[in-house]
């Protein structure tokens, strides 16, 4: 019955035992670990690694050894309030059920710790992301002067992971956060800090990226690999792949030699389509890739197939070649087909990548080409295939 007071819990549910096993009075949690009681409640040091207030309060109280203390007590209308003590101070409260009482408590706890910054120290939330090949191994660490910027994407952060891929080094982006949702990334290549920017988590590793790459092209080369400009004559398309199949097929044309030519002929073919007016087929039926259960010859919605050896020709042909020029296969191609052109290119040693979203994506095969190699080329040419050399901005 409401006007009857609620049922009386065991005493030990109430009582929690800190690390120093001191037992704790009725109504009330503790986080605490080895606590140090000469220390005032303004010296706390908030340490912002957590994602709610409730967190953020018991990790800077196990940071600072001091004590943070959640005592509730019901309230006449049936509500619950909890007061947060940090050192046996009353630092904030908040009302609610007991679950969001405490939340209440430890978020008023947490913005009048907030307004203290002037006078309290806080340590900063720290996260690194790196990429690319470290040279700390090697003994020797690689000097930027010798760093050459790769653009093969519009997307500054692609850009830099590229670049690091490309010179064998490790581009780091380091998060700090500020206050509030606020964030700071620093972009450090081997070590050396780049550039920086502040904003959201969100956005401020493109925004330090984009910050970094501009700076980088100020003194250092850039090479840009223009696969978007190249011209028609560049690009294989499928009825080139498919003009082969037809070569080939040609080539193989049933002579008269054939066993099954000297048959015809005896029951009295002359030549030309096969009945008695020469109205059926005049070429044999060829023999396609099976799909799935399909019978032999059946070619229904795929007169448009192109076959697996014809693109391995055509691979294989420029493994053995001297061409500096990628391959660069049509939109027309399907992801199956893409996936087959993966798999000969690094059958033969060579590189692959997909470009492009949807029906606009192609693929370029190339060769794995050092860097000094590449840069002596662009230096003498200029360009090579789809690379192309840009000098830097600035001295």
């Amino acid at each position: 019955r409401p006007d009857f007071p609620p049922a009386l819990k065991p005493h030990e549910e109430f009582v929690v035992a800190n690390r120093d096993c001191v037992p704790m009075q009725p109504g009330t949690e503790s986080t605490k670990g080895p606590t140090n009681s000469n220390k005032h409640w303004t010296s706390f040091i908030l340490t912002e690694n957590a994602s709610d207030a409730i967190g953020i309060l018991n990790n800077s109280a196990s940071y600072n050894k001091m004590s943070v203390e959640y005592k509730y007590e019901l309230m006449p209308n049936r509500s619950w309030r909890c007061q947060v003590y940090l050192q046996d101070h009353c630092l904030a409260e908040g009302f609610g059920t007991k679950k969001t009482s405490k939340h209440a408590a430890a978020e008023e706890a947490l913005k009048i710790l907030q307004k203290m910054q002037s006078n309290i120290a806080t340590i900063k939330v720290t996260q690194v992301q790196k990429v690319g090949c470290s040279s700390r191994g090697s003994g020797r660490k690689k000097d930027l002067k010798d760093l050459v910027v790769y653009e093969n994407s519009s997307n500054p952060v692609c850009t830099l992971n590229d670049t690091a891929q490309f010179n064998k080094m490790t581009v780091e982006y380091v998060f700090e956060r500020m206050t509030g949702m606020r964030w700071k990334c620093k972009v450090l290549l081997e070590d050396e800090f780049i550039a920086e920017a502040v904003g959201v988590k969100k956005s401020v590793k493109h925004e330090a990226a984009e910050e970094a790459v501009k700076i980088l092209k100020k003194t250092q080369p850039t090479v840009v690999n223009n696969l978007k400009k190249g011209t028609v004559e560049d690009v294989i398309s499928r009825n080139e792949i498919r003009g082969r199949s037809a070569e080939e097929a040609f080539k193989q044309k049933i002579k008269e030699d054939n066993i099954g030519n000297q048959i015809l002929r005896k029951m009295g073919w002359t030549g030309g389509g096969l009945g008695k007016d020469g109205e059926g087929i005049r070429e044999p039926i060829s023999v396609k890739e099976q799909f799935k259960r399909e019978g032999l010859g059946l070619d229904v919605e795929r007169v448009n197939k192109i076959a697996k050896r014809d693109i391995e020709e055509i691979i294989r042909n420029y493994a053995r070649s001297d061409s500096h020029i990628d391959l660069t296969f049509s939109t027309e191609l399907n992801m199956d087909e893409r996936k087959q052109i993966h798999q000969i290119a690094q059958k033969y040693g060579l590189k692959s990548k997909s470009h492009g979203q949807g029906h606009n994506r192609y693929l370029v095969v190339s060769r794995k080409r050092r860097k000094e190699d590449l840069l002596d080329q662009l230096k003498q040419e200029g360009q090579v295939g789809h690379y192309e050399l840009i000098m830097p901005q600035a001295n």
